[in-house]
């Protein structure tokens, strides 16, 4: 089999396999018996942030690609004040996403076992660009988090102190690159904050 072949043969049965193993592992995290949990550690994260950096007007949730490969923790929180990437950050921690980053590695030893199949057709530097590939469904999984976890984060006194006029803005970012703006705490958004949260609580109890 000629090498295109066999990539493209790997890509189609044993990469989309590992992938949706992944998916469905991390979500698993967040279904009807683990999602009070999981939301709640994040939230607490993100409450840490707000309370150590009454300064800021956007909070990242950034992607640090340089970490992927290496087996380190790969994302990151990130406070900013109002210039953005033009200052350093205020703040930064890590978030707890142990869950995320075991059955990230589940993926990557499943694509690296099944590899061996393909002995000199499938090496290393195609491994990594799968690998780092799979980073576009982490950040479905992290947003999908961000948005369950919202009711969890509005209701909180650190939520609740931020200054509306600010146009505070929460971010799912690359780091100091393209960012998708996930929430904006302003003056609309406190007006339909209690019903933002009932909702948010009534389509979680489904």
């Amino acid at each position: 089999m000629k090498k295109e072949d066999a990539l493209n043969q790997f890509l189609e049965i044993e990469a989309r396999a590992a992938s949706s193993k992944f998916v469905f592992a991390s979500m698993s995290c967040l279904d009807q018996e683990h999602k009070k949990a999981t939301t709640a550690q994040f939230g607490d994260a993100m409450r840490h942030i707000l309370r150590e950096a009454p300064d800021l007007y956007f909070l990242q949730i950034t992607l640090l690609r340089s970490k992927v490969l290496s087996g380190q923790p790969f994302y990151r929180l990130e406070a900013y004040g109002a210039d953005l990437y033009l200052s350093e950050p205020l703040l930064q921690m890590e978030p707890p996403f142990d869950w995320l980053y075991d059955t990230y590695a589940g993926f990557t030893a499943e694509l690296e076992e099944e590899s061996r199949k393909y002995i000199f057709q499938i090496g290393k530097p195609e491994l990594n660009r799968i690998k780092l590939a799979e980073l576009y469904n982490c950040q479905r999984i992290v947003k999908h988090l961000f948005l369950e976890t919202i009711a969890y984060l509005i209701r909180s006194e650190e939520y609740q102190a931020l200054d509306a006029d600010r146009n505070i803005q929460f971010h799912l970012s690359e780091y100091r690159g393209a960012y998708e703006i996930l929430m904006t705490k302003n003056k609309n958004m406190e007006r339909m904050g209690g019903w933002l949260c009932e909702l948010l609580q009534a389509d979680g109890s489904r």
